[in-house]
């Protein structure tokens, strides 16, 4: 929505998120059963999946999940999308990114877990089951409205534009002049 992706693009972003996110809980599947039992395992990735109602923490009602993980969406995106501008400081976009990050998990996780990412809540449901799998839906709406409307933001203030040119007038070199001829009556 922001207009720096192009949509074949994106979909195969997405596509490799979701496989990138069903791989690496797979691959803590794997290594936790040489570590615990089955059922342990299950209850431990289990525990990490997003939810709502009586799969929250706070026991928080969808409504209420719908909205924080928008808004929160919606707040990460926009310093994303702001910090990695022409506009911006390239030095400072990790540092912003992490701890926008950072602060609104600490917001969301007595909500839902914390999610600001469907690949990564897929990951989770697949391995909390199917409770997990019957919320996951959440988890994708939720995000992809905030990141429209943060893209729609993004373009209508116009972020995206380049960085502005220097205003201070060029400077006249005399040395630099190649006009050798003479002044009429010289």
């Amino acid at each position: 929505m922001s207009g720096r992706t192009p949509a074949k693009v994106a979909l195969g972003y997405v596509v490799a998120q979701v496989l990138g996110a069903l791989v690496a809980v797979g691959m803590l599947w794997a290594v936790l059963m040489t570590l615990i039992d089955a059922s342990t395992t299950a209850q431990a990735l289990g525990a990490v999946a997003n939810g709502y109602g009586e799969n929250s923490t706070s026991q928080a009602g969808w409504s209420t999940v719908l909205l924080v993980e928008f808004v929160a969406t919606t707040l990460f995106v926009l310093v994303v999308l702001g910090s990695t501008a022409p506009r911006a400081n390239a030095v400072l976009a990790p540092v912003a990114i992490g701890a926008s990050f950072a602060f609104l998990l600490t917001i969301l996780a007595p909500f839902d877990g914390g999610s600001l990412n469907p690949a990564r809540s897929t990951g989770t449901a697949v391995i909390g089951g199917v409770e997990s799998l019957s919320q996951l839906w959440l988890f994708w709406v939720a995000p992809l409205l905030g990141g429209l409307v943060a893209g729609l933001i993004y373009r209508v203030v116009d972020l995206g534009r380049s960085p502005r040119r220097a205003t201070v007038p060029p400077t006249e070199d005399a040395t630099a002049s190649t006009d050798t001829s003479i002044a009429p009556g010289a």
